[in-house]
């Protein structure tokens, strides 16, 4: 499918979006949808700007839609999931104790000594402050986090020179598909209702920033892909426990009536009054017979669902090993809280945090990029590198600090 002429889509607050087209030499278009394509396009094959702007924008899998359910059900089931993602998602953006918020553009290059160009930073400084600084950033990191992959539109703002990147559209990660040939050549992205979708929205390899996370081969791959099976059996095994506590907790009455005073029409109009006193009175404690008449409870054992507990704080603890997150932070002591704050789990915690600020700083390195280049800065210049809030591992000792809070340049 050839792709489209570029257009640049300009809102303001309060008005319906205007698209205007303008001519080639503009490479960024705002063409993309921040809703599935299947809800957000009519019959017509046009947007419908007057429908569900006021309600909330969820995910509709498209691209590997097994496991795209899957990972929106874990993030949206799963207390163990989405108290995870929170926290790193806070974690990357926040120092410990929350002062710090965001990142910013060092003052030198990697080497600590040569100064970043002041016109790069003066322009970058400005582009973090209104653009894409402080948390702004966090849907990005939830998405990559969750689904492997977040895709973002960058919309220009070309009325005068020089250009900026105005803001940016979110688009939805199971509606777009990377083009790439056997041979490796990348010749863009697609935004499509189903998979075999012909009439989808064609992007430029420049109109897109793609993250990510943990890359396999054109895409990335969720946090929790590995913990899919783990969370199915989970949900199985509590269905089971629900089950079972429902069978044992009911312990039932038994009436047991002489035979041979009671017919069976006797018998029915027993069993008639018992109930209709149930329901006019509640529960019944008490009962009284005549001699020879009989009530015991069924069953005089308790009974033991240690078993399937067992089984279900297994698969809660494989979640929880998968999410990096050391387990105390996530109210599990299991294995004691003491013994991960001594050793390991909370430096690895931080390095894996400086991995996520890593991955995210490739495509923050792209918008920026973009932004030099519409400021007319040679690309020999787009010299810095970004820096993050300091990550303290050990709550015991607030000096105990990384380097994880630097992330490196992210060259091409």
């Amino acid at each position: 499918m050839p792709f489209s002429s570029p257009l640049v889509v300009e809102r303001s607050a309060r008005s319906i979006p205007k698209v205007t087209p303008i001519g080639r030499g503009c490479d960024l278009p705002g063409r993309g949808s921040q809703r599935p394509l299947l809800l957000s396009w009519g019959e017509t094959g046009e947007e419908d700007f007057d429908r569900d702007w006021d309600r909330e924008i969820e995910e509709i899998p498209v691209r590997n839609p097994r496991v795209a359910r899957a990972l929106i059900e874990m993030f949206d089931r799963c207390d163990l999931v989405g108290s995870a993602v929170s926290r790193i998602v806070r974690d990357v953006f926040s120092s410990q104790d929350g002062d710090d918020i965001g990142f910013a553009i060092a003052d030198t290059l990697n080497d600590n000594r040569t100064p970043v160009d002041p016109e790069v930073k003066s322009v970058l400084d400005a582009f973090i402050s209104e653009v894409i600084g402080g948390k702004t950033l966090a849907p990005i990191v939830r998405k990559f986090l969750l689904f492997g992959d977040a895709f973002v539109e960058p919309i220009v703002h070309i009325d005068r020179a020089p250009g900026y990147i105005q803001r940016f559209t979110l688009l939805p990660t199971w509606d777009m598909f990377r083009i790439e040939l056997n041979d490796g050549r990348f010749l863009g992205y697609e935004q499509r209702r189903f998979p075999a979708d012909r009439s989808g929205v064609a992007f430029s390899p420049v109109e897109i920033v793609h993250w990510r996370f943990q890359r396999q081969h054109l895409y990335g791959r969720g946090l929790f892909y590995d913990s899919i099976e783990a969370w199915e059996k989970a949900k199985a095994t509590c269905w089971d426990l629900s089950k079972a506590t429902r069978n044992v907790g009911i312990n039932p009455t038994v009436h047991e009536l002489p035979e041979s005073e009671y017919s069976d029409a006797r018998r029915r109009a027993y069993r008639q009054e018992v109930e209709n006193r149930r329901r006019l009175e509640g529960t019944i404690t008490d009962f009284y017979t005549k001699e020879g008449g009989k009530l015991y409870k069924l069953s005089s054992s308790d009974p033991d669902l240690s078993g399937l507990v067992t089984v279900i704080d297994k698969y809660r603890s494989w979640i929880i090993q998968r999410s990096q997150v050391p387990s105390y932070l996530l109210g599990s002591h299991e294995g004691g809280a003491q013994r991960d704050i001594a050793t390991q789990p909370a430096l690895a915690y931080a390095r894996f945090i400086g991995d996520v600020r890593g991955v995210l700083a490739e495509g923050m390195r792209q918008l920026c990029n973009i932004e030099l280049a519409l400021h007319g800065i040679q690309e020999d210049r787009w010299q810095y590198r970004f820096v993050f809030p300091k990550i303290i591992v050990n709550p015991w000792d607030v000096n105990d600090e990384t380097d994880s809070s630097t992330v490196e340049d992210q060259d091409d």
